[in-house]
């Protein structure tokens, strides 16, 4: 579904804030392009701001640390970027320095032979069962690193879920991105936790992504 004005959101409260700005087709997503209509190959019957609105409430029930990011979002090309998805830093600053503004762009000529998949429901999972779920120790502690779930309706199980796509290029404007200092964090492969539950642990990085099988933050995921 296209609307017709920019949708926007902002949770009030402690903790970390993401504004959702949706771009309709005509204006300009941020340091992207004009921003062009939703594909033809799409399954579900969702919307993409509802779907992105859904997922930065995820982030925001997770991160507990105060700042707010503000996100501008639409379809337009993505190729040969990404079959999907890319996610554009705009802005950063603060002390620790955090992205402060970022564009994602959604594929709006996706062709792959699974559709996407927009879920009418973004905020409840009624169209998924458990599939499994894995743990490892990066050195301070066992963390889940996979949590799967498999559709239980032909759509869900034969398409490509765009809720999933959202959290993913979300994550990279949550910190996965490459400004200065997060290159000189991952400088030698890694991400270093040095402090609460989990310090000590190690986790590895390939460019932008995370070099452990598994997370939603994974080059595979």
């Amino acid at each position: 579904m296209l609307l017709a004005l920019a949708w926007q959101v902002a949770t009030v409260g402690q903790g970390l804030t993401i504004v959702t700005k949706y771009v309709p087709a005509g204006e300009t997503i941020p340091s992207v392009g004009v921003a062009q209509a939703q594909p033809d190959n799409t399954v579900g019957g969702g919307d993409l701001p509802s779907i992105v609105r859904a997922a930065a409430d995820a982030w925001e029930a997770l991160i507990h640390d105060s700042w707010t990011l503000t996100i501008e979002y639409g379809w337009y090309p993505t190729d040969p970027i990404s079959q999907t998805a890319y996610h554009q830093g705009v802005s950063a600053g603060g002390a620790p320095q955090r992205e402060t503004s970022g564009s994602i762009a959604f594929n709006s000529q996706y062709s792959r032979t699974q559709p996407l998949y927009l879920d009418p429901t973004p905020a409840a999972s009624e169209e998924f069962a458990w599939s499994q779920q894995k743990f490892a120790d990066l050195g301070g502690g066992l963390v889940e690193i996979q949590r799967d779930m498999t559709g239980t309706t032909p759509e869900a199980l034969n398409s490509y879920d765009l809720y999933s796509i959202a959290l993913h290029e979300l994550g990279h404007a949550l910190g996965l991105v490459g400004w200065a200092f997060f290159n000189s964090e991952t400088a030698d492969g890694d991400i270093d936790v040095v402090s609460g539950q989990f310090a000590e642990t190690v986790i590895p990085t390939s460019a932008a992504h995370l070099a452990v099988v598994g997370p939603l933050m994974s080059s595979t995921a």
